[in-house]
């Protein structure tokens, strides 16, 4: 039978951090082997993970590119809603962090809106103008 060692001294109240767990206290088949899952895990933690094996995609603008204009969302990532593209993905250009926006122009003129959803689920537009050799990183979690 499994057990669990405890190293530190909350059983009183009722808690356990990390720190207190000893190094491989969680001792049974499924998780020695390897076998838990995706699958396995509750709803609450699945959509925390990432959403793809290849996460992390990054390109560099060969020419310059007016604001506005469709562009192809590197490592052939996409998204299935504004929802997703607001939520779940990440975007800088050049090292630069972009608010994600559902639309252009947004609502108020106050909005922050850097980049928004192209004509279709893999294309992006900027709302600024890019110049060559701009790197675009995006990141779907």
């Amino acid at each position: 039978m499994p057990r669990t060692v405890i190293k530190g001294q909350h059983i009183r109240d009722e808690t356990v951090d990390t720190v207190d767990l000893a190094d491989d206290a969680v001792t049974t088949p499924k998780i020695k082997d390897r076998s838990v899952t995706c699958a396995k895990l509750t709803a609450d933690i699945c959509p925390r993970l990432l959403a793809t094996d290849a996460p992390i995609a990054r390109v560099r603008i060969a020419g310059g590119t007016p604001a506005h204009t469709d562009i192809t969302i590197p490592g052939g990532l996409s998204y299935s809603s504004v929802t997703e593209f607001l939520e779940r993905f990440l975007i800088s250009v050049d090292g630069q962090i972009m608010w994600n926006y559902a639309s252009h122009p947004p609502a108020s003129p106050n909005d922050p809106c850097d980049v928004y959803p192209g004509s279709d689920s893999t294309k992006i537009r900027f709302a600024f103008p890019l110049d060559k050799g701009t790197r675009i990183q995006v990141v779907q979690l």
